[in-house]
């Protein structure tokens, strides 16, 4: 309906007989001005997805009270980026082509549909430093697509400064809008309205506000011409939104607009298309053992996934549990102590376990829903206040037991107040004092056993952490040994050809201006008015400072190819991701490639001077290792030495060093080789000493990296390599952090 119904008729309006040159839409016809689109494509998309979005309603726990209003959880925001990116490419394409001629027009065309997606994609980060807030990035992103809908009406209209002005305030009313949105509980997914109808409606406006009249050739006056402008708004919104309303409502008469709230909360993915996943399969076992209490079933465990290998530590940890379970449902069922579940309105038996039956003579079932009298003396009965009294005392009471054959039963009693969910309950302990010794031992029997169960769950959660760490660190070593192999090769590929054709640009350029010079000794024949053109023209090209200038040209251009070639190669030889497996490698050669890569960081900061880099290096034979990872590594303690110096806020001052200083060292042992790091910065205390290397311990703030740095470079050198890797530091001394690695 949208794409065949609703578009085409209010296109027609506007653009019917435009590419005659006579105008035959009605708006058109009035002056209305709408060069590629702001209102007929965008604005008129937004009106749709509001009538859409008011008969839809919000998704499923969007504006709940818990979540303080804040929006849902995001997808990939690279990924997105990446797609506002390419609409910001293919708007060049939108804008230029509806020119319908390629002349030169096109150019300013062009140049102010760029200008208005800068400004659109600033003036947020400016506002949000402005307001104090944290730089977002979807207002980026949606600001930068509410320039471009906001320039896409008159781009053909306006000076460069008069795009950047619109495209800016197209982006303030699209943050402006979203806001409202959010005001009234209007659940705008991905920020349709915001974007495309607010900024669209500005755009459309700003014609007439900022359009130069000249070009856009209505004949009108600038209130005449901003009233056409509203006129078309006003028919878009109309038109527009009564027709998608009349759908949409259709649709929800026939069930066809949205799913069943179940189905939303599982997901599209599972009620839709059956696709479940490994971490759907986890959650459903758990969900099932949370709601039954039933701990047989198990996750399917593999040992070659993250899922698999988490699902095999959480059947561990289940086995534990339920054996746990198991334990102590077979103690409550073997205690010698009677335990009893009351109502806790009422007072009536939930529940008894053998020994209460023992010990007051009755059979089976004989209890249950009964009342408490019928087995305790009370001189008034016994009321829910007097129990929980009992259980605030947190101490036995001496009471009187009734026996089913009438004698009385001397007993020692306590209660307790527990949840089952909602429904609270008293559970009520009885013992028989004539046996107390031998409860005694059986209560002691059955706390070693409760915790030796404890001691193995300790174990089995311990050894989930040490797995959990070896997972972030081959995750982390993956995608960076990944993403810098993959840059370098990208950027390598088209750096070798513009550094290549420079020479043929360069020889060209000298054969053309070699032409013009021969062309130009050799008019003198030409007519005056030929010849007076000509001169004209070299004196406008400037060809003497062009001479001049394009040797300087070229020349910093080949400095920077050459630069960039440098980058890749550096990073080629950190990464090594064409070495995955064991090689032969010069250390020293990795040391230099991480200190080059880390070059800008070694510079002068407003905290501390420029850092020192001191290379004590030793005769050292090839190594056998994993390059890429044992570059990680020494990355990793690099960049610890240059964090400590900047978070210290001083100047370092270590004996005759008096400058932030690194140290690097190596020799070699018999058998092995020895790498020493170290660096004049704050001594690391005593107590992080001992964890430094411990799995999940950092000293980072929330929010500030991941703090495994160390943990991953003990596994990289001791797990790996079967090195070894010890850090000492002392007050008023260097910090070391030193590697030992088999030659082989």
């Amino acid at each position: 309906m949208l794409a065949g119904f609703i578009y085409p008729v209010f296109g027609h309006w506007v653009w019917q007989g435009i590419d005659q040159g006579v105008p035959g839409g009605w708006l058109a016809q009035k002056g209305f001005v709408d060069f590629a689109g702001s209102t007929a494509v965008h604005s008129l998309g937004g009106w749709c997805s509001l009538a859409t979005i008011l008969v839809l309603g919000p998704r499923v726990g969007r504006f709940s009270t818990k979540r303080q209003f804040e929006d849902m959880a995001s997808t990939d925001l690279p990924i997105g980026f990446l797609g506002a990116m390419l609409l910001w490419f293919g708007w060049f394409g939108f804008n230029g082509g509806s020119n319908l001629v390629f002349d030169a027009n096109v150019a300013n065309i062009l140049s102010n549909t760029l200008m208005g997606g800068v400004a659109g994609v600033c003036t947020p980060v400016i506002a949000l430093i402005c307001l104090g807030r944290v730089i977002n990035i979807k207002p980026m992103m949606n600001g930068a697509l509410a320039g471009l809908v906001a320039i896409t009406a008159g781009c053909h209209a306006y000076s460069t400064w008069g795009a950047l002005l619109v495209g800016a305030i197209g982006s303030l009313v699209m943050l402006w809008s979203g806001d409202l949105l959010e005001r009234y509980y209007l659940d705008d997914v991905v920020g349709a309205i915001p974007v495309h109808l607010a900024a669209g409606i500005w755009g459309t406006l700003a014609v007439g506000l900022c359009g130069d009249l000249t070009r856009l050739g209505t004949g009108l006056s600038r209130w005449g011409q901003l009233q056409a402008q509203i006129s078309g708004v006003i028919a878009c919104g109309l038109w527009s939104f009564a027709a998608t309303l009349v759908c949409v409502l259709l649709l929800k008469k026939l069930s066809l607009l949205r799913v069943s709230p179940r189905h939303e909360y599982i997901g599209l993915n599972i009620s839709e298309h059956g696709a479940v996943n490994a971490v759907e399969s986890v959650y459903s076992i758990m969900k099932y053992h949370a709601q039954t209490g039933d701990l047989r079933r198990r996750v399917k465990a593999d040992t070659f996934t993250e899922v698999g290998r988490i699902g095999e530590w959480y059947n561990q940890v289940i086995m534990a549990l339920e054996t746990a379970v198991t334990t102590n449902e077979a103690i409550i069922n073997t205690a010698l102590d009677g335990i009893v579940t009351l109502d806790q309105t009422n007072l009536m038996i939930q529940s008894v376990n053998p020994a209460t039956l023992t010990i007051f003579g009755h059979e089976e079932g004989a209890l249950l829903q009964q009342p408490i009298d019928k087995i305790l003396v009370g001189k008034d009965g016994f009321s829910t206040k007097q129990l929980m009294a009992i259980a605030q005392s947190n101490k036995a009471v001496p009471m009187v037991g009734v026996h089913a054959n009438g004698h009385h039963l001397p007993l020692e009693v306590m209660a307790t107040l527990a949840t089952a969910g909602k429904q609270p309950f008293f559970t009520m302990f009885f013992k028989d004092i004539s046996v107390r010794q031998q409860a005694e031992n059986e209560l002691l029997a059955s706390r070693a056993q409760e915790q030796a169960k404890s001691l193995a769950l300790e174990r089995a959660l311990a050894q989930l952490k040490k797995t959990q760490a070896q997972l972030i660190q081959q995750e982390r070593l993956a995608g960076q040994g990944q993403l810098v192999a993959g840059i370098a090769h990208e950027i390598n590929n088209p750096m070798t050809f513009i550094h290549g054709n420079l020479e043929h640009a360069q020889q060209y350029v000298e054969e053309l201006l070699a032409a013009l010079e021969a062309y130009q000794d050799h008019s003198v024949g030409l007519p005056n008015e030929a010849r007076m053109q000509l001169d004209e023209t070299l004196e406008a090209l400037d060809v003497d400072y062009i001479k001049t200038d394009y040797v300087k040209l070229f020349e910093s251009m080949q400095v920077g190819t050459k630069r960039i070639r440098a980058i890749v190669k550096e990073l080629r030889t950190f990464s090594r991701h064409d070495e995955a497996s064991l090689k032969s490698v010069d250390v020293h050669t990795g040391l230099d490639s991480c200190l080059r890569l880390i070059a800008r960081r070694l510079e002068a900061t407003s905290k501390r001077g420029t850092i020192t880099i001191l290379k004590r290096y030793g005769q050292l034979p090839p190594v056998e290792c994993y390059a890429s990872e044992l570059n990680r590594a020494f990355l990793h303690i690099l960049t610890n030495a240059i964090d400590a110096f900047d978070n210290s806020g001083r100047q370092a001052n270590v004996g005759p060093l008096s400058e932030p200083t690194i140290i690097l060292q190596t020799r070699q042992l018999k058998t092995n080789i020895q790498i020493s790091i170290s660096n004049n910065g704050p001594h690391i205390p005593t107590d992080v000493l001992k964890k430094i290397f411990d799995p999940f311990f950092t000293t980072h703030p929330v929010g500030q990296a991941t703090g495994l740095g160390c943990t991953i470079s003990h596994q990289i050198v001791v797990g790996q390599h079967h090195g070894k890797l010890y850090c000492h530091s002392k007050e008023g001394g260097l910090t070391f952090f030193v590697i030992e690695l088999p030659l082989t």
